[in-house]
């Protein structure tokens, strides 16, 4: 409120009287230090909150992570994989590029009960990484593969998850899940919530050792490859690879979620002759 302003009100709660001038400025004194004063305060909190805000815009855009998750991220980025693209490896094809990259036997489990498809494994020429990337109608999820020995896991949250030693970061819109297991390190990336990520890391972990496989001999050499085209479609089955000379089908499969005898009883079911062969976990 102004002084004119204050001056109509003094003189219409006087009826019109005008106040007398020592009264009129004894008001306008009292107040005018205290709207000041009220004025100085809001002036100073607006400095101090826009400073606040450009410190942490800065902050956010200055903070990176460290090289080997930058490099990971970078290189799912570029990934030419979008959308649900068709597979251009086989489960046994993406299994045998892991390896040669490694230098280990690894399985890399894939994620069809999460909607992915397991579409492709390459050797990253500039680290020499081995790549594997899986991908829905929606998006796509990296993982790679590299010495253990190369993995910084500074600024990375532990999991605390019984039996695996796995770290989650975040950058910008990307969340990332650095595993580590004796001497090869796997890294996660995806546009994802970092509990949805760590939760699909975790998952394929622990499915990596819980994978089993069994031989099934077919009735039917004609029904050999539609034996192996259900199976494929079955949730819980990683790979089926079918031999129609030999009459087989041999079947990789989650044994926690599915049992030998219920894939016995799919194929019975649905018509298909099968009997098992015993065959030890590997």
């Amino acid at each position: 409120m102004n002084d004119e302003e204050l001056r109509k009100v003094l003189q219409n709660s006087l009826a019109g009287r005008r106040a007398p001038a020592e009264v009129r400025e004894r008001i306008l004194a009292a107040l005018r230090p205290r709207g000041r004063l009220w004025f100085a305060a809001a002036a100073a909190a607006l400095v101090l909150l826009s400073a606040a805000a450009v410190l942490s815009v800065k902050s956010t855009r200055t903070e990176r992570l460290n090289p080997t998750i930058d490099r990971a991220i970078e290189q799912h980025m570029q990934s030419p994989v979008f959308g649900h693209a068709a597979a251009s490896a086989t489960a046994r094809e993406v299994a045998q590029t892991v390896s040669d990259v490694s230098g280990r036997e690894i399985q890399m489990p894939g994620m069809r009960d999460g909607g992915f498809t397991q579409i492709q494994a390459h050797r990253c020429e500039a680290t020499g990484w081995a790549h594997v990337i899986y991908a829905n109608s929606w998006l796509k999820v990296s993982c790679f593969i590299l010495d253990a020995e190369r993995l910084d896991l500074s600024g990375g949250k532990p999991l605390v998850v019984p039996g695996i030693q796995a770290y989650s970061f975040t950058q910008d819109r990307f969340s990332v899940v650095a595993v580590r297991e004796c001497s090869v390190a796997k890294i996660w990336v995806a546009d994802l919530r970092p509990e949805h990520l760590s939760s699909i890391a975790v998952d394929a972990e622990q499915k990596r050792h819980q994978l089993q496989t069994t031989v099934l001999s077919v009735t039917d050499r004609g029904m050999t490859r539609q034996v192996g085209a259900m199976l494929q479609c079955t949730p819980w089955i990683e790979d089926a690879q079918v031999d129609a000379t030999r009459q087989e089908a041999t079947v990789r499969f989650d044994r926690r979620r599915v049992t030998v005898e219920e894939i016995y009883a799919l194929l019975a079911t649905n018509g298909f002759g099968a009997s098992p062969r015993d065959w030890e976990h590997r």
